[in-house]
């Protein structure tokens, strides 16, 4: 079995903060746009850690000198295209029931993060991992065609339908999959966290296309109060997530973050007032189960 250690923990508070990101998030999208959601919600959020830092008087350049480049370079573009594909995926999505099936196609990550720890961080499995690799597929498959009968060409005309944004939503499962896993082998575990830097840039990436390609916005205090929300839940979960898979017990941490589907999910459908199918429930289960299984088949 795998050991936990006090560090692990910050894995739990940051899944905790995240299952809000997919409701909120595609609130804002209706909005202001899904880029300039974007830029505000990671512009507030990394200079709310900046903050955070010089409060503790923590100088945010010396993460800079501390960290491999290798890190900064790899982990920071992994980490500016996972949040790109996320937040334009869930603004392309036809309707609010699609933005949660994006969203739930984003939740493969764990899965992938598991598998990747075999090739990356040198973990074993046995041979357990790929039929939980097939029920996690398959509850992915189960949520594309849940308002029809399951069939593959269901499935492909589920998916023809809005192909950018499913496509992205599997893109940001697969950049995650690969930051987690990079982070926790060039991460080290250096005390200071170099997350608000990566959370400004992707920022800025959002502000720029901005500028490029302007969107429309209808600025409203709710509007305002949900940049503020997201902000503080994007922060502190990144910050706490970063921690968690350089100094804790990878597996553990993956572990905890299985339960995301499920209650991301719950969230979704009740701040965007959507009655789901049960072949959404199912699959979201289908998720977690088959990385439940993942998790158990991985040995240092």
């Amino acid at each position: 079995m795998q050991k936990i250690n006090k560090y692990s923990f910050y894995g739990f508070a940051a899944v905790f903060l995240w299952s809000m990101t997919v409701a909120v998030a595609r609130s804002l999208s209706e909005n202001i746009g899904s880029r300039t959601a974007g830029a505000s919600v990671y512009i507030s959020g990394g200079l709310l850690l900046l903050a955070f830092s010089v409060i503790q008087k923590k100088n945010p350049l010396n993460a800079v000198r501390k960290y491999s480049k290798k890190y900064i370079f790899s982990c920071g573009s992994l980490f500016i295209l996972y949040t790109l594909s996320l937040f334009v995926a869930l603004g392309q999505a036809i309707n609010r029931q699609q933005a949660l099936e994006i969203g739930l196609v984003n939740y493969l990550w764990p899965s992938l993060t598991i598998i990747l720890s075999i090739f990356i961080l040198s973990k074993r499995a046995s041979l357990m991992l790929l039929p939980a690799t097939v029920v996690s597929f398959a509850g992915v498959i189960l949520v594309l065609t849940q308002n029809a009968l399951l069939s593959w060409k269901t499935l492909v005309e589920n998916v023809s339908g809005n192909p950018f944004a499913y496509g992205l939503g599997f893109v940001a499962a697969v950049t995650w999959s690969l930051y987690s896993t990079l982070s926790c082998k060039w991460g080290d575990s250096e005390e200071q966290s170099i997350v608000p830097l990566f959370l400004l840039i992707t920022g800025l990436f959002f502000l720029i296309s901005i500028f490029i390609f302007p969107e429309p916005g209808n600025w409203t205090f709710q509007v305002i109060a949900e940049v503020i929300l997201l902000g503080l839940a994007t922060a502190f979960g990144y910050l706490f997530w970063d921690i968690a898979m350089r100094r804790g017990n990878i597996v553990i941490v993956v572990l905890s973050s299985y339960l995301t589907p499920f209650f991301s999910t719950l969230i979704g459908c009740i701040y965007l007032s959507i009655m789901p199918g049960i072949k959404l429930w199912f699959g979201c289960v289908l998720i977690i189960t088959g990385a439940i299984i993942s998790w158990c088949s991985i040995r240092d």
